[in-house]
């Protein structure tokens, strides 16, 4: 087992990193720390994911590629989030919606730290997002891990806490599929490989990549050239998104594993 970083940039006085998690079968993991995001799957160096050209690409563009969504991920109907009689007015960025948490936490660079064992290779993720940012009220603490091991799982981990109410992470509108409890929710297939996928999460939301056209710093990606599988809430209406409210000092706990052969 194995873990490395490597600096590949500068953005806001920081450090853009890439991590590298190696198991001792020849399965790599790549994570950015912009926006913790999972940049690269290579089992036997073949990428299983849809990635940009290099890691610089990703903060030139938001594409969502990987990237830990938030402080909502899905829409927000007029912007508004109604809060026993609070109204908050989130930044209308989509139209008049507002979308996957306006400048995200999928667009911020958070700080990390590298763990090692002979069970698994480990990168330990935490972003403080203040009170205000986005519209958003409450000063969130953020902690995302990565973890792989030798029987080609790798995890992720989310989880949350605030000061004061939130809407919840990781709420979708596209096409869900509902689950129960932490078990297989999605099975992918080739000629070649296969990938399992299991999660604590209520919902599997689809996307279909329908805005690819190979055009910008993705112009390696066309349009259906992948599927996603995001791990979430079902369908909120409304503005009292009472399902999704996170409540102070309330833990949000996100698991999701992924097995590649």
């Amino acid at each position: 087992m194995k873990t490395s970083f490597k600096k590949y940039g500068r953005k806001d006085s920081q450090d853009l990193c890439e991590i590298s998690l190696e198991n001792d079968y020849g399965m790599q993991v790549n994570i950015l720390n912009y926006g913790a995001t999972l940049e690269k799957v290579l089992l036997n160096q073949e990428n299983m994911i849809l990635s940009l050209n290099s890691p610089e690409d990703y903060s030139k563009e938001r594409n969502f590629l990987g990237g830990t969504v938030g402080r909502i991920c899905g829409r927000v109907r007029l912007g508004q989030w109604k809060h026993g009689n609070q109204i908050y007015q989130l930044p209308q960025n989509d139209g008049e919606n507002h979308i996957h948490g306006g400048i995200g936490t999928d667009m911020k660079i958070w700080n990390f730290k590298l763990k090692n064992s002979e069970q698994e290779s480990r990168v330990d993720l935490f972003l403080f997002d203040p009170d205000g940012d986005n519209g958003y009220p409450g000063n969130m603490k953020l902690y995302a891990t990565y973890k792989l091991d030798n029987e080609n799982n790798l995890s992720y981990k989310l989880e949350a806490v605030s000061d004061d109410s939130q809407i919840n992470l990781r709420n979708g509108l596209d096409h869900p599929f509902i689950l129960n409890g932490m078990q297989p929710a999605a099975v992918l297939s080739s000629n070649k490989h296969k990938m399992i996928m299991t999660t604590n999460a209520p919902a599997i939301v689809t996307y279909t990549a329908n805005h690819f056209n190979h055009t910008g710093v993705a112009n390696n990606i066309g349009q259906h050239d992948g599927i996603t599988l995001e791990a979430q809430y079902p369908p909120a209406e409304g503005i009292e998104l009472g399902e999704i409210t996170l409540l102070p000092f309330e833990k949000f706990e996100r698991k999701i594993n992924w097995n590649f052969s």
